[in-house]
């Protein structure tokens, strides 16, 4: 298994571009499951989108599913009233580069990412007491192999790890996309 670090611009769209493209590396190897493909098929994640229409579409999915029958669940990660209610603030995720709220936080936006993608997310941090996350779906995962992300603190991004099933080291390696 190898790992490559991508970095991607700091723009409010890094965790959904980072996520399509991990998802779509993913869905490109042999180990992926023939159900998570014809689950993110089915959702409109294809590897015939551009970037911005995989970003527009994934922004979509996280409003449908913060506004769904599952609110309750994102929303009891508030800490805090916020001057807009939860439905509005949930609904300026569809604008391109909006991020900076609490509804925003990443653990949030990785659990309804996580929910609407039904696969794992694994989170490398760069926190001391919590270095790796995994967010694990509300419902059963359809594939074993989770989608790999990273947190980089020093240049404030995210990043993604592409899980690579063809080469036989385990190494680390920084790539620019």
């Amino acid at each position: 298994m190898v790992l490559n670090v991508c970095q991607l611009p700091i723009n409010g769209n890094c965790l959904f571009a980072s996520v399509s493209f991990s998802l779509l590396q993913l869905l490109t190897t042999d180990g992926c499951s023939l159900k998570l493909q014809q689950h993110s098929n089915s959702i409109g994640i294809t590897g015939d989108r551009t970037w911005p229409e995989l970003i527009a579409l994934f922004r979509k999915l996280v409003v449908d599913e913060f506004l769904s029958c599952n609110s309750v669940e994102y929303s009891s990660f508030l800490l805090s009233v916020e001057h807009l209610s939860y439905e509005e603030t949930a609904k300026h995720f569809e604008q391109d580069g909006f991020f900076d709220c609490e509804l925003g936080n990443a653990v949030n936006l990785q659990l309804a990412l996580a929910n609407i993608l039904r696969t794992s997310l694994v989170v490398f941090t760069p926190l001391e007491n919590y270095p790796i996350l995994t967010i694990v779906p509300k419902n059963d995962p359809m594939s074993n192999v989770p989608v790999y992300l990273a947190l980089s603190k020093s240049v404030r991004v995210i990043t993604t790890l592409l899980f690579k099933v063809a080469q036989m080291k385990n190494y680390l390696t920084t790539q620019n996309c």
